[in-house]
């Protein structure tokens, strides 16, 4: 399907011809606009040592237009409106909704409504928001969902716990109004550069080592390797910081090529 990319490109040239110097090469590589030239609706023309592309048959490359970008002036702002413009919900990228989970046994503001959190943790196991703001003195924020629903098996200290919906923004975090702020992740790559979005907002943020951390990591720790076979590089954030505890476990994941998930931590506790 296409995308804005190509939106944007074949929009211009409905208006006027277009240098091929200016044209993305994914899009002078694509079979959409190949078919566009061989079939005559394109036209490509020589000018000085380059050449130029305008269209030859406005009729045709409408009906184009209109069968790729259905509904051409809306304005995009969730994945539904990236369908009906794109035919693509990831035609484009969109604020999604900030679905964040809690768990703890303390009241806490959430969009700046007191929530008495020990009813719905007791009741329902969590609760869930779509967070505008949260006040509350310690939160925990925890990466994977299993782990969140047992943490306070091994933090305990009057934490509330967070887990949400997919990768935590920038723009979320800057919605947490806490004093503490400890960030409990696996302890790899993605982990550290977790705590360090925490950490860029929450200077005193602390990231979470179990005491017996390296006996955990000796004895359960796995290879590194992303989903589709490769290997997982830090991004920039985590090669350079010079945070003491980013550091050792970046040195030590780049030396074995080994993480350890956090399950483990909570693992260990169930079974002592």
């Amino acid at each position: 399907m296409l995308k804005e990319t190509e939106y944007n490109f074949y929009y211009k040239l409905k208006k006027q011809s277009v240098h091929k110097t200016e044209i993305p090469k994914t899009i002078i590589d694509s079979d959409v606009f190949s078919t566009l030239v061989n079939g005559g609706i394109v036209g490509k023309e020589r000018v000085g040592r380059g050449h130029i592309y305008q269209v030859v048959k406005p009729a045709d490359f409408g009906r184009f237009l209109s069968s790729v970008f259905p509904n051409p002036d809306i304005s995009v702002s969730n994945k539904s409106g990236n369908i009906a413009k794109f035919r693509d919900s990831k035609a484009t990228t969109t604020e999604g909704k900030r679905i964040t989970f809690l768990r703890g046994f303390k009241n806490v503001r959430v969009n700046k409504q007191e929530i008495n959190l020990t009813h719905y943790t007791d009741n329902f196991g969590l609760f869930a928001v779509e967070l505008k703001s949260l006040e509350t003195p310690k939160i925990c924020f925890v990466e994977n969902l299993d782990t969140f629903l047992e943490a306070e098996k091994r933090i305990k200290d009057d934490f509330v716990f967070m887990h949400t919906y997919g990768r935590i923004g920038g723009e979320l975090i800057k919605s947490i109004n806490a004093v503490d702020v400890l960030v409990f992740s696996d302890y790899d790559f993605i982990g550290l550069n977790e705590y360090l979005k925490f950490k860029s907002h929450f200077p005193s943020a602390k990231f979470f080592i179990p005491e017996n951390y390296d006996y955990l990591f000796q004895r359960f720790s796995k290879p590194l390797k992303k989903k589709d076979g490769g290997q997982q590089i830090p991004g920039e954030a985590v090669k350079n910081s010079a945070d003491e505890i980013v550091i050792k476990i970046r040195e030590q994941v780049l030396k074995t090529n080994h993480f350890l998930e956090q399950q483990i931590v909570i693992r260990e506790i169930n079974e002592n």
